[in-house]
């Protein structure tokens, strides 16, 4: 699991960009997926800088484990918007995360909400003794994970 925390403004979305595909770059997940998932990652978190309510950070998470992959964005907006339509400019972010996602959703917190979806993702290789991801930790695991995303690992990458 790797975690950041971010201004709410509009040059920490290609931050949170940068950081996810280093992240899973470095787990190793298929490049088309990595896309993917940047994509989705930048359309939540675009949410939370234009809709959420004054300013501060939101805390983003990539959680990886069997093959699939969770990301969250915290905001502390409670309040969610319905997908706008028509000619309108702005409102389809969530349509496109629909699109490529497996799932996504919302839920509510005691200091506002978490907004995530998740993915199935394919390792482009692991450790060949154990499976683990690079960069896990055990003894057997020859990788070593980039220094960048070292310092945002949470708990341990198995």
């Amino acid at each position: 699991m790797a975690l950041i925390s971010l201004p709410r403004t509009r040059p920490a979305v290609a931050d949170a960009r940068r950081w996810l595909t280093d992240i899973l770059t470095a787990w190793c997940v298929d490049r088309d997926q990595v896309d993917g998932a940047v994509l989705a990652l930048s359309e939540v978190f675009t949410n939370a800088v234009l809709h959420a309510a004054g300013d501060g950070h939101s805390t983003l998470t990539a959680a990886l484990w069997h093959g699939h992959l969770r990301i969250t964005v915290s905001d502390p907006d409670p309040e969610t918007r319905p997908a706008g339509g028509g000619d309108e400019e702005h409102g389809r972010g969530l349509l496109v995360v629909r699109a490529i996602t497996m799932r996504h959703g919302t839920t509510r917190t005691a200091t506002g909400k978490v907004v995530w979806f998740e993915q199935t993702v394919t390792m482009a290789y692991g450790c060949p003794d154990c499976g683990h991801l690079p960069g896990c930790g055990c003894d057997c695991c020859p990788y070593p994970l980039p220094a960048a995303a070292e310092a945002q690992l949470v708990g341990g990458a198995r």
